[in-house]
């Protein structure tokens, strides 16, 4: 089972090759999802919207520098020469005028200069910088995420690789409230399609929670994706009844609050700093149907 789904980099492209060392950057190829496809100036720069229902294009927004990498590759890659140590329980922080301290449950701690909290959207060090877990909790969005990978045939998979867009396809279907995206994961071999790994992320409104069994939730995800257009329609039913389908319930931070940094020494970067949904995933679900279909 694949554990890492893609990164996307796009608005942050820039700064990336600004803060890499070159001989990083000329290896940014190796960690793509799919390093042998060719974008056109088009489809680096557009990501097409399509109507659920009809399957024609609504709306196509504007990304410069679209591309999707995995991430694991990408982890492994920016990590050459890098001091990295998994597993650690983190459970503490000091600071002091020299320095700031990260103590681990094992009972090692790590001395720097600076620490930044870019631990998650359940942030510890947010919670350790605001000192109350009340202001420092995330909300839940109404909005239930399933979010899982798939192979096909061949033929399927190579018209999935190039249908309107290679990378990724993203359908909103007013209907049911759903915002569908079918995205290349992993073009390992482009010699055996069948190979070919597809990430399915579909995401949909309600207050309830999906069903509680996983062949049960893979049920209702072919239920809701028959109703998309084509290819949409065809990828869902058509996805292995064995296939594992997790669900998550998208968070946020309601009401983000300034934080002190402690004299320079400790702050907060990434959905550590900003927990929030995706931009196309307001948690205003008006908002979104206003956007994309009046």
């Amino acid at each position: 089972m694949l554990k890492a789904l893609p990164a996307k980099i796009h608005r942050g492209r820039e700064f990336i090759h600004e803060l890499l060392p070159t001989h990083l950057i000329h290896r940014l190829k190796e960690a793509e999802s799919d390093p042998w496809i060719q974008l056109t100036p088009h489809e680096q720069d557009h990501v097409p919207i399509y109507d659920g229902k009809t399957g024609e294009i609504v709306v196509e927004l504007q990304r410069p520098f679209v591309c999707r990498y995995s991430r694991a590759r990408l982890v492994n890659l920016l990590s050459q020469g890098l001091d990295i140590r998994y597993g650690a329980e983190f459970i503490d922080i000091k600071t002091s005028a020299d320095g700031v301290e990260a103590l681990f449950a094992d009972g090692s701690s790590v001395i720097g200069d600076v620490l930044i909290g870019a631990d998650s959207a359940s942030s510890f060090v947010r919670k350790w910088l605001l000192g109350d877990e009340e202001l420092a909790r995330c909300s839940e969005a109404p909005i239930v995420a399933y979010n899982f990978h798939a192979r096909y045939p061949a033929e399927q998979a190579i018209a999935l690789r190039e249908y309107a867009h290679p990378l990724m396809r993203c359908a909103i279907h007013s209907g049911q409230r759903t915002w569908y995206m079918i995205a290349t994961l992993e073009v390992s071999d482009p010699r055996k399609p069948e190979t070919w790994v597809f990430q399915h992320f579909m995401n949909f409104w309600t207050h309830e929670l999906p069903p509680e069994e996983s062949r049960d939730r893979l049920r209702h995800f072919k239920e809701l994706g028959a109703a998309h257009a084509e290819p949409f329609a065809s990828a869902a039913l058509e996805v292995d009844e064995e296939t594992f389908v997790p669900y998550d319930r998208l968070k946020y931070w309601a009401k983000p609050v300034q934080w002190g940094n402690r004299e320079g020494r400790v702050t907060l970067a990434g959905d550590a700093a900003h927990p929030m949904t995706p931009r196309e995933l307001h948690p205003c679900p008006e908002l979104l149907w206003i956007v994309f279909f009046h």
